[in-house]
Formats: C-alpha cells, sequence, structure tokens
C-alpha cells in the first residue's frame, strides 16, 4: 500500500473511533510529534486531507473491524 493510501485509511479509522479516551491518546502521540518551526502545512497536505473528506462524504469508508482484519 502506498504511503497516500495509507493516510486516508488512517483518516477513516479516526473518524470512526466513538471513545474519547482513544481519541485523546491519538491527539497526544500526533502533538508530541515535531513539526516544522513555522507549523505550516502544505499544499499538498492540505490536498491530500480535502481528498479524505471527499472520500468520506462520498461513503467511500471502511470500518475500524474491516481495517483492522486486513491490516492485523
Amino acid at each position: 500500500m502506498d504511503l497516500q493510501t495509507e493516510k486516508i485509511e488512517l483518516a477513516k479509522w479516526i473518524l470512526e473511533i466513538e471513545d474519547p479516551a482513544i481519541l485523546s491518546r491519538i491527539r497526544d502521540v500526533v502533538a508530541s510529534i515535531k513539526k516544522p518551526e513555522d507549523g505550516s502545512v502544505t499544499e499538498y497536505e492540505i490536498r491530500e486531507i480535502e481528498l479524505g473528506i471527499e472520500q468520506l462524504d462520498a461513503g467511500q469508508s471502511t470500518s475500524f473491524k474491516e481495517f483492522m482484519s486486513r491490516y492485523s
């Protein structure tokens, strides 16, 4: 699986999480990763995020159970 597909799958998985404790832990991990000094997001990253949102809006998602069975 290529990097872009992995990112989209991860975004879909996160959107399906209903447990606030899990979301909080994910937020903590992401926040702990060093960001660019200026905090900027590249145009490419913005396009990828928008693409993921469009795919979710179009119903192109995978349940957590399906995700785990595919990648475990």
